[in-house]
């Protein structure tokens, strides 16, 4: 797994965030933002407090949480 700095908030400085390889991520894998996914055609960006997991289709399913 590599890191890449990501910026989440305007006036805060980089975050150090994991990059994941879509293809290297099974059936039932889940993770807690922040975090990058990457694939061939395109980018998704866990931003903190997401979370995501790969169901049994391959699909990535974000849940996202609304702060009150």
């Amino acid at each position: 797994m590599t890191y890449r700095d990501a910026y989440f908030e305007p006036d805060a400085g980089p975050t150090q965030v994991p990059v994941f390889q879509r293809r290297e991520l099974p059936f039932g894998y889940s993770l807690v933002g922040p975090a990058i996914i990457e694939q061939a055609d395109t980018t998704a960006v866990l931003y903190p407090g997401h979370t995501a997991v790969i169901d049994s289709l391959g699909n990535i399913l974000i849940t996202i949480e609304y702060g009150g």
